[in-house]
């Protein structure tokens, strides 16, 4: 990565899991002020070389935040150095890190699934039909393909419960068309619990009424996911909602989202809203918002909403347009994103309870403002450019700023580049648990889900032309739930359970109706997270020992979603995560070098 000329600002962050193997000299090379931010690099220089891995060119002094990177030198930046943190960084020797190379993805073969070829014009009745037909062969993935054209809907479509059908069109734009010209509210199509189909190239038209366009039930329960790719929810008065749910996760890639008054609604359930820790967030991976209401929000997240945004391009037009609008309580990380609007105040933090990071961001024209009680409140605001600020706002405009907001290598751009001095809470500490809402939330392989818990995937498709009341996408809960306080941590190997011994160190138990079996994730008003032992209340520390609550940061861990409902344990402090030794035994690892998973049950 080379940088000369201007100013930039430089993001390789923990999402991708960026290896760099034996560059041919510093593989970055800054010939401006930065901020360079480096986050969960394997970087790995051969032993003989001499050159540092960051080599500023510039005459003025670089920003550079680096944490947690795995590299194999000490010599880490050469140059005028400014503003820096370096937090949690490993040196390691070059013959310990093996690297193999990604492989071609290999040309998919046919399964030759049954497949429900509709005719041309065929009607809501006998869509019905072929989806019903296709429900008996679940297993086999069976395919319903609707032809080019547009079709009038006269009623919902129903997809059974469990029913891993393809719903498949030719297309979302100039392809096939599902109009809807039903009576009521519908949905034009409803998912039944669990939801496990597919739903490929396909535009629902909404037809201007007051009507949802895709409604799903959901099985609200840790490891169910929806899985968005290539989507646009558009033109609906409602968007995107997420309803009152506490353990979806929710991946939306390249998706598009806008609507008339909210684009995205972001609601969490009991458990979330009780204050207690659950996994439940909706996090989009690149993608382009737009709404076109005055007064119009487009991420609204309140009442123990988790969300996470990354690269996403927002420009409206609306002066009165909240970009985000965070109240009572959530969790919020937003990276990467750039935001154009004439409003004066496109973030919004009103009387939020819980963490909010804000990274890598560019503001044109508003800035940050946070009202109410802000005394629960953690704000980072790290890496961010503030654009066209001759006459407007400035970066964060707050009434107090209390020892939980951090406003850290900042910058105001009108004429010149000017540096945001830095304020409020810059330490180390305070800024590594805030980036994990960042470095613990990236996109997960397609592994299959298990059997009964929700696994959707909508691929390509267009739900667009909402009437007053009406919603694009709306996922809810299938029914009420126990409020979940103690959970059993299975290693996927063995099936046994995390457990302590009569010594207080942790051990797999396959006695899987031990006491000694339950845990508690605790969320602390700092921000970090217990795992205690549910009937001694003494907590897991780095050291694998369970021990009184001391406060300490080796006590602090962090959940990671991986895919399939399996999930990593990592203590930020340490940067190591739980792992399981050639022996059985429980140990910590690197997290590349960290090869099992858990899976978090209810119980």
């Amino acid at each position: 990565y080379s940088a000369a000329k201007r100013r930039s600002v430089a993001y390789f962050s923990s999402g991708a899991h960026n290896v760099i193997v034996d560059p041919g000299g510093s593989p970055f090379v800054i010939g401006d002020g930065g901020p360079l931010v480096l986050i969960d690099n394997t970087i790995l220089i051969p032993d003989s070389a001499q050159c540092p891995i960051v080599l500023s060119t510039s005459s003025a002094p670089t920003d550079i935040l680096a944490v947690g990177n795995t590299v194999t030198t000490a010599n880490l930046f050469s140059g005028p150095l400014g503003r820096n943190i370096f937090i949690g960084n490993n040196i390691v020797p070059r013959d310990r890190v093996s690297v193999v190379a990604p492989q071609p993805a290999p040309f998919l073969s046919s399964h030759h699934r049954p497949t429900f070829d509709l005719q041309p014009g065929a009607t809501s009745g006998e869509m019905q039909i072929a989806l019903d037909r296709a429900a008996a062969l679940s297993g086999m993935r069976p395919i319903v393909h609707i032809p080019y054209g547009i079709y009038l809907m006269k009623s919902t479509l129903m997809i059974a419960a469990g029913s891993d059908v393809q719903l498949v069109g030719d297309g979302y734009v100039y392809g096939t068309d599902l109009v809807w010209d039903g009576a009521g509210a519908g949905p034009e199509v409803a998912l039944a619990d669990p939801a496990r189909a597919t739903l490929r190239q396909i535009r629902i038209d909404e037809a201007n009424s007051a009507v949802e366009g895709i409604r799903v039930n959901v099985n609200d329960t840790p490891g169910s996911r929806v899985i968005e790719s290539g989507d646009t929810f558009i033109s609906s008065e409602e968007g995107v909602v997420f309803d009152g749910l506490d353990y979806l996760q929710v991946e939306a890639r390249s998706t598009d989202v806008g609507a008339s008054e909210i684009a995205m609604e972001i609601v969490g359930g009991a458990v979330s809203q009780s204050g207690s820790y659950s996994f439940g967030r909706y996090s989009l991976f690149g993608g382009d918002s737009n709404t076109a209401a005055l007064d119009g929000v487009e991420f609204d997240v309140r009442t123990g909403g988790q969300l996470t945004l990354q690269e996403d391009w927002h420009d409206g037009s609306p002066p009165s347009l909240l970009y985000a609008h965070l109240t009572d309580s959530g969790d919020v990380a937003i990276q990467g994103t750039a935001i154009e609007t004439p409003s004066a105040t496109p973030i919004l933090i009103d009387g939020f309870r819980g963490d909010v990071s804000l990274m890598d961001f560019a503001l044109v024209n508003g800035g940050v403002s946070v009202s109410g009680d802000q005394s629960q409140l953690r704000l980072l605001i790290l890496g961010g450019l503030k654009l066209n600020c001759s006459v407007d706002p400035p970066l964060l405009s707050v009434s107090t700023l209390g020892s939980e907001i951090g406003v850290v290598m900042d910058y105001q751009v009108g004429a010149a580049w000017v540096p945001v001095p830095d304020e409020g809470n810059g330490s180390p500490e305070f800024i590594e648990g805030m980036l994990s809402h960042i470095r613990n939330v990236h996109t997960t392989p397609m592994l299959p889900v298990t059997s009964g818990l929700t696994d959707l995937l909508l691929d390509g498709v267009m739900i667009t032309n909402g009437g007053v009341k009406s919603m694009a996408l709306h996922l809810v809960p299938a029914s009420s739930h126990p409020e979940v306080e103690q959970y059993e941590i299975q290693d996927l190997q063995t099936q046994q359970a995390l457990s302590q011994d009569s010594g207080g160190a942790v051990v797999l138990d396959s006695a899987a109706t031990s006491s000694q079996n339950r845990w508690k994730f605790q969320r602390l008003n700092d921000g970090s997270t217990l795992l205690m032992d549910a009937s001694s209340g003494q907590v897991l520390d780095a050291d694998l020992q369970a021990r009184a609550q001391s406060g300490s940061p080796s006590q602090s861990w962090s959940v990671e979603f991986i895919g399939d409902g399996t999930y990593s344990i990592c203590n930020p402090w340490s940067g190591l995560c739980l792992s399981v030794g050639e022996d059985g035994q429980i140990i910590t690892a690197p997290r590349w070098d960290t090869k099992r998973g858990w899976s978090i049950l209810p119980n």
